[in-house]
């Protein structure tokens, strides 16, 4: 009777090991293949043109409101001013 090669015993837990390491190699794989998301989980990136278009319009009005802000902003301290002036003027006068 011929005997056999002797297969060596299992490891305990190699096959949990195997798995373990197979999913976290393929949730590497697939974090590669995803573009990065935003801190809150959610991808902001534009996914069309028409979104790109009205993002940068958005964009650029955004930028035209704030410049419009300072410019009230200027205005408002520049009358504050003026009646500050007026009234320092109306009190030194005899």
């Amino acid at each position: 009777m011929s005997r056999l090669p002797r297969r060596p015993a299992p490891r305990p837990g190699g096959a949990e090991r195997l798995g373990a390491s197979l999913r976290a190699l393929a949730e590497r794989l697939a974090a590669r293949r995803r573009p990065p998301a935003a801190a809150g989980g959610v991808n902001l990136a534009p996914c069309c043109a028409y979104e790109l278009q009205s993002r940068q319009l958005i964009e650029e009005l955004t930028r035209e409101l704030a410049e419009l802000r300072q410019r009230l902003n200027g205005l408002l301290f520049l009358i504050a001013g003026a009646i500050v002036a007026d009234i320092v003027l109306r009190l030194t006068r005899p």
